[in-house]
């Protein structure tokens, strides 16, 4: 396999598995951080998908191309927030990562965060920038997936940061309704 087309594999291999010491030797080297394997990983994609955030700090100071895409247009962010790695999302978003870039099912990180309860993660997307009301394939926004699941602060940061309750079914609607009153009762019953 040609390392300069798909990437050198050690230092891929090494941070999708966690082996600091590995990515250390390898990067003080010269091993060049943003080449892909043949399905589009990037080190730092790879060590953010499975949470070594030391890694992923060692990468990026390495100069790792934040916003890289793999072959399913997922990036780092959308990688880490989709797994609720709050640290790899804070260091992503430092360095500057787009919080709406979409991979190929149009997701965004917002999305995935919200529809995995990760609350602290949506909270600092939006602070980022993302776009509640941005849609994915199926013309779903975050509300929509947080609001099903009960995510209730997902819910309030959503329509706090300017969430559109129009975009969502009948269904959703008499579901967010009834969240609103049903709020409405537990901060009256935290009142008394």
């Amino acid at each position: 396999m040609n390392r300069e087309i798909y990437g050198n594999n050690d230092l891929i291999e090494a941070s999708e598995k966690g082996e600091i010491e590995i990515v250390e030797k390898l990067l003080k080297a010269g091993t060049k951080v943003n080449i892909p394997d043949k399905y589009g990983n990037t080190a730092l994609i790879l060590a953010s998908k499975n949470g070594y955030k030391e890694i992923v700090d060692l990468l990026l100071k390495a100069g790792a191309k934040v916003d890289k895409k793999n072959e399913n247009k997922k990036t780092a962010l959308i990688l880490a927030s989709q797994n609720g790695y709050t640290e790899i999302v804070n260091l992503l978003l430092n360095a500057k990562a787009d919080p709406n870039i979409e991979n190929d099912w149009e997701y965004t990180a917002l999305i995935q965060a919200s529809y995995g309860g990760y609350t602290e993660i949506v909270e600092k997307l939006l602070e980022a920038g993302a776009d509640p009301n941005r849609q994915d394939g199926v013309e779903y926004t975050a509300l929509n997936y947080a609001l099903p699941l009960g995510h209730t602060q997902i819910i309030n940061l959503l329509i706090e940061y300017g969430a559109d309750i129009s975009v969502l079914s009948i269904e959703d609607q008499q579901k967010y309704s009834k969240y609103i009153i049903e709020n409405k009762k537990i901060k009256a019953a935290k009142r008394k």
